[in-house]
């Protein structure tokens, strides 16, 4: 594998991490971060274990730690737990349920090393009816203008157990049935666990197809008119991290950096990410300013005053791959209508501006940090 090796300057997140690069038990100097290897994503992704002494981008380790074909969670953990909706009685009796499964998958997980997860996506929680009313809704629009569209044709990326699929296929084939013999629905899917479930789909033979790749992969034109659909997709989108330089307010990008022991630390270094700076570029022209940026002159005024403050400000998350998911419809997706839902705001998140949550489980527990 090639090793790319950065000659910027590489800030460690505080004074505390440099000390540690000296293992303090047994006094043996740690291999130094100049050393480490820069993977991309293309690299990244291909490897069947953690990398060690490595530097990578927040927004690939993020990736990679969700989509890696040998240890990413959507292809170690897919859903496998379904509820009866006709035994819950209300929200409270929901929530009990929910908590008695997971306790149940932390017992078994003492002699199975594979986690499973228990999703509850507005798809699967008011199935069918979520799935008609978006069938509904494309079939109306389809009927009333179809732009010189031959067929209905649906693209759905992380089309999950594919229930969203068949309750559309369902409405569409009930209320349209000239419409739904020439129609076609795909479904694009990166995890190898939910492709597995989603082939076992014995229904509606003909309509649709399953293309394992990643959405960020793809590179075929479609330039016929069509639905896209990305039902609780981004949320799943990985980010970008930068922090801004107290002084100037020159962003810098953050770096996951892996140890020789496979710990992790952070660090910042000048942007030189190539969608990172795309997107800074494209946020600058909107006119868009950081809340972080807002009154810089005040705020470095006042920084001078305190000579023991950080010389970086908060972190800030940016949605650049959520950006590289819109250029890839733009470009290969021409005449596309997106449907696309996803969370309005999420509680309890990360300190920064539009920081993530992080939800962990743990003895029958969720922890959100």
């Amino acid at each position: 594998m090639k090793r790319n090796f950065s000659t910027t300057k590489l800030i460690l997140e505080n004074y505390w991490d440099s000390l540690r690069r000296t293992d303090p038990k047994n006094k043996i100097k740690k291999i130094d971060i100049s050393k480490y290897q820069h993977l991309n994503l293309d690299q990244l992704i291909k490897t069947e274990t953690v990398p060690r002494t490595t530097k990578v981008s927040s927004r690939n380790f993020i990736h990679n730690s969700l989509y890696n074909h040998n240890y990413g969670y959507f292809n170690k953990k897919a859903p496998q737990t379904e509820i009866d909706f006709s035994k819950i009685r209300d929200n409270y009796d929901f929530l009990n349920y929910t908590s008695n499964l997971y306790k149940q998958i932390d017992n078994t997980e003492l002699q199975n090393s594979e986690a499973r997860q228990i999703w509850h996506t507005p798809t699967e929680l008011f199935r069918p009816w979520y799935g008609y009313a978006l069938a509904n809704y494309i079939l109306t629009n389809y009927t009333l203008d179809k732009k010189g569209a031959k067929y209905l044709h649906i693209f759905e990326v992380g089309g999950g157990n594919g229930t969203l699929m068949l309750n559309i296929l369902d409405f569409i084939r009930s209320n349209n049935f000239e419409i739904y013999q020439n129609m076609k629905y795909t479904i694009i899917e990166i995890s190898d666990l939910l492709l597995l479930k989603q082939k076992e789909i014995k229904t509606h033979e003909g309509r649709f197809q399953i293309i394992k790749k990643s959405i960020f992969d793809w590179e075929t034109e479609f330039n016929d008119p069509c639905f896209f659909i990305s039902m609780e997709v981004i949320d799943n989108f990985s980010h970008d991290v930068v922090r801004y330089d107290s002084d100037t307010m020159a962003p810098l990008q953050e770096m996951v950096l892996i140890d020789e022991d496979g710990d992790f630390e952070v660090g910042f270094e000048e942007v030189t990410d190539p969608l990172l700076k795309r997107y800074l570029s494209i946020r600058e022209e909107t006119g868009y300013v950081s809340p972080i940026l807002r009154g810089f002159h005040v705020k470095r005024f006042l920084k001078s005053f305190l000579p023991f403050s950080s010389n970086m400000t908060q972190p800030e998350f940016l949605p650049t791959m959520c950006l590289q998911f819109f250029e890839k419809l733009n470009k290969y997706f021409p005449k596309h209508r997106l449907i696309l839902s996803d969370f309005s705001s999420l509680p309890d998140a990360v300190n920064g501006v539009d920081g993530p949550v992080v939800q962990t489980r743990y003895n029958g527990g969720i922890f959100v940090k």
